[in-house]
């Protein structure tokens, strides 16, 4: 619901608000934000399985394991990211370059993932993917408006 909800209606279906035209381009860079936004989700997730696990509340994290669950996480920013690349080479929008800068702030943040052994240590990292998210997602507008 994540993906479906911020990513596919929130950024194709602003698009057509705004352009009033349908582009199925834009389910590429809808699927970039849906997959960061999903990832936001997961890593939330992840600091919160001891206790969800404990009270019963059935979580992907839970059901697949904190292990598997870093797996995911990394799945969803690498595709997210692959998303983003191939929306800018088919539609030859090569100053869309710029919103791929915030995955390179993640690399720190993908080692201390895939490092974390207690979940709580996780909190901070938080804020860094929901802000890649939002710099990801302002830097894609912007190259759409100026290139």
């Amino acid at each position: 619901m994540v993906f479906i909800f911020f990513g596919i209606v929130g950024v194709l279906g602003s698009y057509t608000l705004y352009s009033k035209s349908i582009d199925y381009a834009i389910l590429l860079p809808s699927c970039t934000i849906g997959l960061m936004s999903m990832a936001v989700l997961n890593l939330n997730n992840m600091r919160d399985h001891e206790n969800d696990a404990l009270s019963n509340k059935i979580t992907v994290v839970v059901q697949m394991g904190f292990r598997r669950a870093k797996i995911y996480h990394f799945l969803l920013l690498f595709i997210s990211f692959l998303a983003l690349c191939i929306f800018i080479l088919l539609e030859k929008k090569y100053g869309l370059f710029l919103a791929l800068l915030p995955y390179f702030l993640l690399i720190p943040h993908w080692r201390k993932v895939k490092n974390c052994v207690v979940p709580s240590e996780l909190d901070p990292e938080l804020k860094k993917v929901a802000l890649s998210t939002f710099f990801i997602s302002v830097l894609v507008g912007i190259g759409l408006w100026i290139f």
